[in-house]
């Protein structure tokens, strides 16, 4: 009770802020749906959080280009989320701040004031008021938009001048995030959604490429999975322990394919050393690379494996099939990833490392198979 009720006096306090201070500071005067594309030429995208996330976002971009090919979009991300971007011919200019770094963040902010922005878009999962707030400062003279979010409705429109609503065309507010994006896209500028066509893409240098290409020529020979061990939150971890028995069951049910695994910097020894114990002669560890290198080997591989989804959204944008491990706590719909994929899911109320290695095994052999089946 003392939760609730402290919940509440939160949420009055927040909706007196917005509604008696920012309200006469933002004057943010509504806008009129759809807006007309002419009248955009240069656009702001605010989405600073995660990898995954961003590569979602590329459809979103790809999406506003087709409609407004002589329009500017700029992005305004977290360095994590740069690392998607930094090649992409259809974003003009990229601006970079730390998540956690306040300083940084508004210093980023007041900085972007100069460029006049027509539009701005606030993208950021869990953080649209964030979002809100760092674009008044950055115009006051832009159209400001977002997705509606019932619990929020009443504080989006100081925010905001053209908050969509999609619920009218989804059916609910709780459907994968690529969806929702693309809804949000189509109804602020009256356009159609056609969802078999939306394109997730991640530009890749040569010089990448190329790092790629040369461990895989001289490391791996034929076929080779993608096995990843680590996860952004802890929840999401299966463990070594886990990993170590797949990777031993695997190597003896398929001797002819190699698994070359990805882990987090920090990870490194520790997977190293398992693998030292495990010495299957057809599993290695990928080498330590940049992201877009190693989506490029991602790219040429039958199949990932993953306990997290940011590589999962990778493998999706090159087609390629995954098998994802999941809590049910932890892994929500609107995460659901582009693309051919199948999720394990652990039981109600067990965390991730319950899942068995057994099962995951079985999972991926029927996933080989269909793989073999679809490619004759």
């Amino acid at each position: 009770m003392k939760s609730s009720f402290l919940k509440h006096l939160e949420r009055q306090a927040k909706s007196f802020l917005y509604q008696s201070i920012f309200a006469r500071i933002f004057r943010n005067k509504p806008a009129l749906l759809p807006l007309d594309k002419s009248k955009v030429k240069t656009v702001l995208l605010i989405r600073r959080d995660m990898i995954g996330d961003m590569i979602l976002t590329t459809s979103g971009i790809e999406f506003l280009n087709r409609i407004m090919p002589d329009a500017k979009i700029d992005v305004f991300c977290s360095p994590k989320g740069a690392t998607v971007l930094e090649h992409n011919p259809k974003v003009s200019r990229l601006f970079v701040a730390d998540l956690k770094s306040l300083t940084q963040t508004l210093r980023t902010a007041f900085q972007l004031r100069k460029h006049h922005y027509d539009l701005i878009l606030a993208l950021t999962i869990r953080r649209t008021t964030q979002d809100g707030l760092l674009a008044n400062l950055i115009s006051k003279k832009a159209i400001k938009s977002c997705i509606l979010l019932k619990k929020s409705a009443d504080l989006y429109p100081v925010l905001f001048n053209a908050p969509v609503d999609i619920t009218d065309h989804t059916g609910q507010e709780t459907k994968p995030l690529f969806e929702n994006l693309h809804y949000f896209l189509a109804k602020l500028f009256g356009e159609k959604v056609d969802l078999p066509s939306v394109k997730q893409e991640l530009f890749i240098a040569e010089s990448e490429k190329k790092i790629a290409e040369d461990f895989l020529r001289e490391k791996v020979c034929g076929q080779f999975v993608v096995f990843n061990t680590s996860a952004r939150l802890p929840e999401k971890e299966w463990g070594l322990h886990n990993a170590s028995q797949f990777l031993k069951a695997f190597s003896e049910m398929f001797p002819d394919l190699i698994v070359v695994v990805s882990c987090d910097v920090d990870e490194r020894e520790k997977v190293e050393k398992v693998l030292g114990e495990l010495a299957c002669k057809n599993v290695m560890l990928a080498p330590k690379v940049h992201l877009r290198v190693l989506s490029h080997l991602i790219s040429k591989a039958q199949l990932l494996i993953s306990p997290d989804t940011a590589l999962v959204h990778v493998a999706a944008t090159f087609n390629v099939p995954s098998v994802i491990l999941c809590a049910r706590e932890h892994s929500g719909i609107e995460f659901t990833p582009m693309g051919k994929h199948e999720n394990i899911w652990a039981d109600a109320g067990t965390p991730i490392t319950s899942i068995p290695p057994e099962l995951v095994l079985s999972r991926v052999q029927s996933a080989l198979m269909e793989i073999n089946q679809n490619s004759q």
